[in-house]
């Protein structure tokens, strides 16, 4: 895609970024904790730690296509909206 400026994650943790280019926002990955699922369209909706145009990291839960060029529609959540996020899962014995 013209106009992507990306660094290739590596097991060392460096992040995805890229810029503002034909609608898409800027982002920097800084970690990448897991997938949640793998629908049959061959995108991948995960949980990361990132950063949308260079404002405070937020944990973001959005599917992305594999080289991580594209992103759907998401939801992202601060830390301290994750901590109660976790204290309302738990209260009610989700894990």
């Amino acid at each position: 895609m013209d106009g992507i400026d990306k660094k290739i994650e590596t097991e060392g943790g460096a992040a995805i970024t890229a810029k503002e280019e034909n609608g898409l926002k800027k982002f920097d990955i800084y970690k990448h904790i897991g997938p949640i699922s793998r629908p049959n369209n061959g995108w991948t909706k995960e949980l990361n730690y990132i950063s949308w145009d260079d404002r405070e990291p937020v944990y973001d839960i959005r599917t992305w296509n594999e080289d991580h060029t594209a992103y759907g529609k998401g939801v992202t959540v601060t830390a301290g909206e994750m901590v109660v996020l976790k204290e309302l899962l738990q209260s009610r014995n989700v894990f």
